[in-house]
């Protein structure tokens, strides 16, 4: 979802996990070997942190105003919500399910169709309309200027900045969904964004094949233009540091997914998607490059989905 569940077809860090107590949701993972993992993700980060400073890093940027950024997120949004309305509209597709709905086990195909119709729809206009700023920009000679590394090296970072987040990711839920039950939330959703639910739900059929696509390649391409590429980048121009960019840009994407999300995975999953965000906004600071947190961002979804395939 980029906002407004105008890209449904996205699947983040919402998998089951296995809490001190014994409780547990599908693919339950064990809490000590996740802490262990964690904390070892954590060690390397510092040191790296401590090697390699942000403020030594030069990071290209949109050769735009603060305002014209905003601008051009406002209608980024805006283009991916009308993409996906007029993509359920022209199709004839009912709405996607509830929230609600889809938590209580009960998406049927159709919710499969409809999820994949808007989130297609909505990656489109998005597509068209960054395709349009990109030359626009070109052809008045403000596009950002190229940073050093190749894309292979871009590309291995990316991987390199997922490994060592995704056992931080889910300690972070785990501890935030043991929260919600000791302060009598209940216990956690197995699944607790609606496009796992209705992945799960659906058959492997085209309409799952775009929704996975969507998810594993369309969202995180775009999201991170967007989140990263934009706003992060408009913040430091209003004279935010990098650090206070990537805080603020990393509230904005967590909210952004709440309506994605069922209550019962709620706390698990804005902590899980905080928690990505930073460390998508500092592998994007510390390279200077969109590519590294793209492939980060699409290796976290990515993986999700193997693990929901595999019943784990």
């Amino acid at each position: 979802m980029f906002a407004n569940d105008c890209v449904a077809g996205q699947a983040h860090e919402l998998r089951g996990i296995t809490l001190p107590d014994g409780s547990s949701g599908s693919g339950a993972v064990s809490f000590s070997p996740l802490l262990a993992l964690a904390a070892a993700a954590v060690v390397v980060l510092f040191v790296s942190l401590k090697q390699h400073r942000l403020q030594d890093q030069k990071v290209s940027a949109w050769l735009m105003s603060p305002v014209d950024l905003f601008a051009a997120l406002l209608s980024l949004l805006l283009a991916g919500g009308i993409g996906g309305e007029l993509m359920i509209n022209v199709l004839g597709s009912p709405a996607p399910p509830a929230i609600e709905a889809a938590s209580e086990g009960v998406a049927t195909a159709a919710d499969l169709k409809a999820t994949a119709l808007r989130g297609f729809g909505s990656i489109m206009g998005q597509a068209l309309f960054v395709g349009a700023l990109i030359l626009g920009l070109r052809l008045r000679g403000m596009v950002w200027g190229a940073h050093s590394l190749s894309r292979p090296r871009s590309i291995l970072l990316g991987l390199l900045c997922f490994a060592l987040s995704w056992p931080i990711v889910q300690f972070a839920a785990m501890l935030a969904s043991l929260g919600q039950q000791q302060l009598g939330g209940g216990p956690p959703d197995s699944l607790g964004h609606s496009t796992l639910q209705a992945l799960q739900s659906g058959e492997q059929g085209i309409w799952w094949i775009i929704v996975v696509a969507t998810a594993t390649i369309g969202a995180p391409v775009l999201e991170e233009f967007a989140y990263r590429g934009i706003l992060q980048q408009a913040l430091k121009r209003l004279g935010a540091g990098k650090w206070l960019a990537i805080l603020i840009t990393s509230i904005l994407f967590a909210s952004m997914h709440i309506g994605a999300l069922s209550d019962g995975g709620m706390a698990a999953g804005i902590t899980a998607i905080f928690t990505l965000s930073l460390a998508l906004g500092y592998i994007y600071e510390r390279t200077g490059s969109l590519l590294a947190p793209m492939v980060a961002h699409a290796a976290f979804n990515a993986t999700n989905l193997l693990l929901l395939m595999a019943g784990l």
